[in-house]
């Protein structure tokens, strides 16, 4: 792939709208383009941006000495959000080119109240939590709640997508044409590649929904404004020793090299660019499998080596099949001490356990496994909250580490009397049936479920 002559003096410039994702591919790349880098801007999500001032719910002013634990650069951004300056910002520094991306609508919020109702709404950047700035005394009396992304998402939905999202696509369309825009529509990645060159699973449960909250929203912003799209493929791994530490929107080092490629391609305006760019994901993609490919050959495992390790780890090798195993995944999402336990159980080989990736600050999960083919059994909540269900298969890898699908066709899932099922669910482990349900501290659940495998 050819770069930017770095003698020309007619440097294209960039603005670049997101998260650092899209910002490393310029440092991170091995491959260098010439170009000028106008302005980034961080941690300003559609969810936050149009939501009152902060002026407006108080006097007091942030100043720069408020952000001492954190760089320069945090401040500014934080102002932006907080006083909705993003329209300005954008035309401050208006470039030839915007790179934007969605990864950031899937992070927390802060909500903002003051003591006459005014709200608004915050990301909850590093600004806010490396400074611990609504601790200060000067904003003792704003209230302050953390929120996920994925409850705010419900009351901005409307037809079609989100309010927001219509609202961020008319800024921007108000700064560039759509010709001048080149999104990236990425996803987290599921995996990511340990110090020790393993691979091993993000936290699927946080990643499931924002996952579709990205996904949705990308594509309604594609919709709407038609711009330039460089599409990431969605076996790209994380890496634990990127220079930001272990994150799913933190890759390997050849997904910056991907955009950094793509990105030139759009900006030197090649004639077949859509080929080219479907040219590039499909070589890239081959990339991503190799590595992980070659991963696996370095660690000795087979398909069947991998696959019996991942059994093993998860299953007791007593159970008749660990293919015709079921598996129910529960949490009761409120607070951090919200949990669920199974009390009473007919199969007496059930295996249920509280794995640490699946405890956080909204509450402790857990997972069910069984090979009865049918089961009944007790489910005690603590904590008042939102229980979810999810009904599926287990998890199978192959030597890529890639999951193989095993079908559990169930038949039955009852709460009490009521069957949830209408008709049988069809699952597997990336394409669980999922329920959920309000449920009080101490409430005890009476469950029955019946499944199949499915050759």
């Amino acid at each position: 792939m050819e770069s930017f002559d770095f003698l020309n003096p007619n440097k294209p410039t960039v603005s670049i709208l997101g998260s650092c994702i899209i910002r490393d591919a310029w440092g991170m790349g091995k491959q260098f383009g010439d170009y000028t880098i106008k302005q980034f801007i961080q941690s300003n999500s559609p969810f936050s941006c149009f939501s009152l001032p902060l002026s407006e719910l108080t006097d007091q002013i942030i100043e720069e000495k408020d952000m001492s634990n954190t760089a320069p650069v945090w401040y500014r951004w934080f102002c932006i959000n907080a006083y909705k300056t993003l329209k300005i910002s954008l035309l401050e520094k208006k470039s030839d080119w915007l790179i934007f991306n969605l990864t950031e609508i899937s992070d927390n919020l802060v909500r903002v109240e003051n003591n006459k109702g005014k709200i608004t709404w915050l990301d909850n950047s590093r600004a806010i939590t490396g400074n611990k700035l609504f601790e200060n005394k000067k904003f003792s009396k704003l209230k302050t709640k953390l929120v996920s992304s994925i409850d705010f998402a419900k009351s901005d939905k409307i037809d079609g997508g989100y309010n927001s999202i219509v609202k961020m696509t008319e800024v921007i369309l108000s700064c560039y044409k759509p010709e001048q825009i080149i999104f990236v529509d990425i996803l987290p990645a599921k995996q990511f590649i340990t110090k020790d060159s393993k691979i091993e699973d993000f936290n699927i449960y946080e990643l499931e929904e924002k996952s579709v909250l990205i996904n949705e929203c990308s594509k309604q912003f594609i919709n709407l404004v038609k711009p330039h799209v460089i599409k990431v493929p969605e076996n790209v791994l994380g890496d634990e020793l990127h220079q930001w530490g272990k994150s799913p929107f933190h890759y390997i080092p050849e997904l910056y090299e991907y955009l950094l490629n793509a990105y030139t391609v759009i900006m030197k305006k090649f004639p077949d660019e859509q080929s080219v760019l479907s040219t590039l994901y499909n070589e890239y993609k081959d990339i991503f499998s190799k590595r992980a490919e070659l991963l696996c050959e370095k660690n000795n495992k087979s398909v069947k080596e991998n696959i019996n390790q991942a059994v093993a780890s998860k299953h007791d090798s007593s159970m008749p099949s660990n293919k015709s195993l079921a598996r129910i995944d529960f949490k009761n999402f409120g607070s951090k001490v919200n949990s669920v336990q199974v009390i009473k159980a007919s199969d007496n080989s059930v295996k249920a356990e509280t794995p640490a990736w699946f405890k956080n600050e909204t509450g402790q999960g857990l997972v069910l496994q069984s090979s009865a083919g049918k089961i009944d059994f007790e489910l005690k909540c603590a904590g008042n909250g939102k229980l979810k269900i999810w009904l599926r298969g287990i998890d199978l890898r192959d030597k890529n580490g890639s999951r193989i699908p095993v079908w559990i066709n169930y038949t039955a899932f009852c709460i009490g009397k009521k069957n949830i099922l209408k008709a049988p669910e069809l699952t597997w482990h990336d394409k669980p049936f999922v329920y959920e349900l309000p449920v009080k501290d101490g409430k005890i659940l009476t469950v029955h479920a019946e499944w199949q495998l499915v050759d």
